[in-house]
């Protein structure tokens, strides 16, 4: 990660029904068009911030950083398994104090004394954060995670405890299946919510199939039974519904008191050249688009055909982003698909022109040594 840019490679491996593999990236500026925007790896572990071009002074506190996230593991997750041995801190570090994890998780960079650049790697790159981060913290959140409006530190509600808790799931997932820390599925995104089903049927989910919901009967905010079309009742502690069955943020019992919900715009893409990497080995990769300012990340994911999701010559990308209920997804998504073209296409006329020179240095060489 460098300026808060980044770029992932990665390969798809596995068996069955999921793959392994992808590289974290993101990308800075948040304008369409991609004007002086560009995509940089991300260091995903010890190895990868030793060998990455930002500076030593970044390198070293970016360690320190997740050395001091991994120290605090014991206290958030102690039943958690530990973190990998390159991410533990130093025997002579100092501790962290503890009011800082009850701040906001900008406090907590802040504290750390990390750049924008690398809090905003921080925030989206390895937490993911999927709403608007206040880069510079909140002087109320530093104290306690509260503005001086009584509200969580920083716009997004990012604090510090839950941030940490997903930094060190992603330390502890370096290495497990590749060299990064994400997983993805194979024959396509439908493979996921095809694990959640199995997953919650070992573990006694009931399925209603080939009919819809008719009704929902709520108990202290709390769905307690659905009922069908034919008017049976069925009891339950947690309703799962799809998106088409998607109850509309009112003001009403259980509907968050008038607060208006948040939904996932979508964007998928079938591509004859990629925009993320451009070898072979870099087609297989992950993004996040960095916002501007007052906005979400956008998500990229390039899937090509050794993950069984697209024809041979072919990528899909899957882009998303966090959005407020009745917001045009195209508007959200298309300026960053823009973007990620005029970056893709500015990528390859560098590398025609730096071949054109190379070309042009070996025929004078060739021409020197025959005269």
């Amino acid at each position: 990660e460098a300026d808060g840019e980044g770029e992932g490679e990665g390969s798809g491996s596995g068996g069955g029904s999921s793959g392994s593999g992808g590289g974290g990236s993101s990308s800075g500026g948040g304008g369409g068009g991609g004007g002086g925007a560009t995509l940089r790896r991300v260091p995903c572990s010890k190895g990868d911030i030793f060998t990455s071009p930002i500076p030593l002074l970044e390198k070293r506190k970016l360690m320190k950083f997740l050395q001091s996230c991994a120290a605090l593991q014991p206290v958030l997750e102690p039943d958690a398994p530990p973190p990998p041995a390159q991410a533990a801190a130093a025997p002579d570090a100092p501790p962290v104090p503890p009011p800082q994890i009850g701040s906001s998780f900008a406090g907590f960079c802040e504290a750390s004394r990390l750049s924008p650049a690398l809090r905003d790697m921080a925030a989206y790159a390895i937490v993911h954060h999927p709403g608007p981060f206040a880069a510079g913290g909140h002087a109320g959140g530093q104290a306690g995670g509260e503005d001086a409006d009584g509200g969580e530190g920083d716009e997004g509600g990012l604090t510090a405890r839950d941030a940490i808790v997903a930094v060190c799931r992603h330390l502890r997932s370096l290495g497990c299946y590749g060299p990064t820390a994400y997983l993805l599925p194979l024959y396509g995104a439908s493979e996921l919510p095809q694990a959640f089903c199995r997953l919650c049927a070992v573990w006694g989910g009931t399925y209603m199939l080939a009919q819809r919901a008719h009704a929902l009967r709520v108990d202290g905010g709390r769905a307690v039974a659905v009922e069908d079309g034919a008017g049976r009742r069925i009891g339950c502690e947690w309703a799962v519904l799809g998106s088409e069955a998607a109850l509309p943020a009112e003001a009403g019992e259980g509907a968050g008191g008038g607060v208006r919900g948040r939904e996932v715009a979508r964007c998928v893409a079938v591509l004859d050249g990629p925009l993320l990497g451009g070898s072979p080995e870099e087609q297989l990769s992950f993004a996040t688009l960095l916002p501007p300012a007052g906005g979400a990340p956008i998500f990229a994911l390039q899937l090509d055909a050794t993950c069984c999701a697209c024809p041979s010559g072919l990528l899909l990308l899957h882009l998303s982003a966090e959005v407020a209920s009745g917001s045009d997804p195209r508007a959200v998504l298309e300026p960053a698909l823009a973007r990620l073209r005029a970056l893709a296409e500015r990528g390859a006329a560098c590398g025609q022109a730096q071949r054109g020179e190379g070309e042009s240095e070996s025929e004078g060489e060739d021409g020197g040594g025959g005269g």
